[in-house]
Order: C-alpha cells, then structure tokens, then sequence
C-alpha cells in the first residue's frame, strides 16, 4: 500500500477531486443486518432434511408451495423440485 497519495492535474484525476482517505483493505466491516439476513439464507443452500422432506410429503397437497417454503425457510423452486424429485403429485 502507498505511504503517500502523490495528486496528479492539478489534484484532479478523471475530473474529480483526489483524496488522500485510509481504505478498508484489510479491516473486517460487520453489518449485523446483513449477517442475520446471510444466516437465514445459508438454509436456502444446503440439501433438504428428512424431516424437511416428511412435511413436504404430508403436506405438498394441502397447502400452496409458498407456505411450505416459508416455514421450511427454503425457496418455492427448491421445494417444488424436491417434490418433482419424490414423484409428488398435486
């Protein structure tokens, strides 16, 4: 990393102002709002369980895809390709 930020034109480069500000390489920004939101998601990748795949089977003719994926906290494509997977019919 540079010691020193050396302006160029005049302290103007590609018609803007140069600043000489610290950057954030290397520091670890948290945002809690995004690390709870990326936990919730971290679900929506992994494979389905079995109790995921009981309550698919009990329940994919009786309540609408999107609520099985809501509880299930997965997406309505996964749980309609699982289903599609188990031979499931509406």
């Amino acid at each position: 990393m540079a010691k020193e930020v050396v302006p160029s034109k005049n302290g103007k480069q590609n018609s803007r102002t140069v600043s000489g500000g610290s950057t954030s390489v290397g520091k670890c920004i948290i945002v809690p709002e995004l690390e709870a939101l990326a936990a919730e998601q971290a679900n929506r990748m992994t494979r389905m369980t079995e109790e995921q795949r009981t309550i698919l089977r009990t329940y994919f003719s009786r309540v609408t895809l999107k609520s099985l994926a809501t509880f299930m906290k997965v997406s309505v494509n996964k749980v309609s390709r699982e289903a599609q997977a188990m031979g499931l019919k509406r």
